[in-house]
């Protein structure tokens, strides 16, 4: 799976993953991955939240041609951040480890959005 194909697929993935399901799957992670997992959900910023947001909502429209655009702007925040903040190597994009790494964030980012509009219907 190309990494485009592996975010989308990541990204679709995270709205449908319950809470409890991120924290199983993170203690199912090898070592090795669990950092860089981690690293990524402690950095990530209200910017690389509406970059997920936006995925989502493209994906929803049916637009491809947005949501082209929408996951390789969010792809290369996401690269940049682990690049940045969690020590990743280019070399590293086609890991298996960065691969679970990235659906762990993905899990966390869709949940937190989900959980965010949730909140906003019991006010």
């Amino acid at each position: 799976m190309t990494l485009h194909r592996g975010l989308i697929f990541l990204a679709v993935l995270a709205l449908a993953a319950p809470g409890p399901a991120i924290a199983q799957n993170a203690a199912q992670q090898p070592a090795q991955t669990k950092p860089l997992g981690e690293c990524l959900i402690a950095n990530s910023t209200a910017e690389h939240e509406r970059q997920m947001k936006t995925v989502l909502i493209d994906a929803l429209k049916d637009d491809t041609e947005s949501l082209n655009k929408s996951v390789l702007a969010m792809s290369m925040g996401v690269i940049l951040l682990a690049q940045q903040s969690c020590s990743l190597k280019m070399t590293d994009l086609e890991t298996p480890e960065f691969s679970n790494a990235m659906q762990a964030y993905g899990e966390f980012m869709g949940e937190k959005i989900f959980s965010a509009a949730l909140a906003k219907l019991d006010k």
